[in-house]
């Protein structure tokens, strides 16, 4: 009896997460010297692609050298600025490895393990028709709450204004046309241009063609957040797809708690782009 209550309160708190929950979306537009395309953008040398897909959203990209020479990267001048704020790429620390060595000659030889201290990579070698990754990756909006300044004659004061776009009074009700363009949904809204918006976040690489940087250039993207969509959870995720097709039986376990099923669901995500991001509320 015990086991079909707590079965029937864990599916009662999946119905309720998944029709009462809500799931806040961020929609991002590219501005700047190098704007991109659907999370693309490039020079005569570089392509970077951006994919901030994930809970608060992350600055991670990829580099490939398009050129016919090796590019050297500086990670020391290459920064993520969040509201003119800079955050480094790399940090100056040593760390030590543990490296396993061949000892002797070729009639009797064996292997020892050795300490080394290895210093983290501040330039970055990039062969022709070759890709690398950010070294660091960062959220960007990392914070819980927004804060607004409220000023009057007696005192300044700094509050915390919920996520929540329901509770937002600049926040509006918009009909949202489904991915697959069956039908519609009203949803919460909040728009931004590039002047009020609230965050602007922008990468900043610095390469050059010579190791020593004595003719060095940059790669500049900036962005803002231009849109929050606030819909169900059950309209964000959109449809599941179970990948075990017969899921074992649930069972209790040793602490009490009941396993339901070795399979796990994913889902069809509609809303996915390489330039959005999101926060369950």
């Amino acid at each position: 009896m015990l086991k079909l209550v707590k079965l029937f309160i864990f599916f009662i708190n999946a119905f309720l997460f998944f029709s009462c929950g809500t799931v806040r979306l961020t929609e991002t537009e590219s501005i700047g010297k190098n704007p991109s395309k659907e999370g693309v953008s490039e020079n005569e040398d570089l392509r970077l692609s951006y994919d901030f897909w994930g809970e608060h959203g992350l600055m991670y990209f990829t580099i490939y050298n398009k050129s016919k020479k090796p590019i050297y990267i500086d990670w020391k001048k290459s920064v993520y600025i969040h509201n003119q704020w800079k955050n480094d790429y790399w940090v100056e620390k040593t760390t030590s490895e543990s490296f396993t060595i061949p000892i002797g000659d070729e009639n009797s030889r064996s292997f020892k393990n050795v300490m080394s201290t290895v210093v983290s990579e501040r330039i970055t070698f990039v062969p022709p028709d070759c890709y690398v990754s950010v070294p660091v990756t960062f959220e960007i909006l990392n914070h819980l709450n927004r804060k607004q300044q409220l000023h009057n004659y007696r005192e300044s004061k700094v509050v915390a204004i919920s996520d929540n776009l329901r509770w937002d009074e600049n926040s509006k009700k918009e009909v949202i046309q489904k991915a697959d363009n069956k039908g519609s949904f009203r949803a919460f809204t909040l728009t931004y241009n590039k002047e009020n918006s609230p965050y602007r976040f922008r990468n900043f690489i610095t390469y050059s063609f010579d190791e020593k940087f004595a003719t060095e250039k940059s790669f500049d993207n900036e962005f803002y957040v231009k849109r929050f969509v606030q819909m169900r959870s059950m309209q964000f995720f959109g449809r599941p797809f179970v990948r075990t097709r017969q899921p074992k039986a649930p069972r209790m376990m040793r602490n009490g708690l009941i396993k339901i099923s070795e399979s796990f669901s994913t889902y069809s995500s509609p809303f996915k782009k390489k330039t959005t991001f999101y926060k369950t509320l």
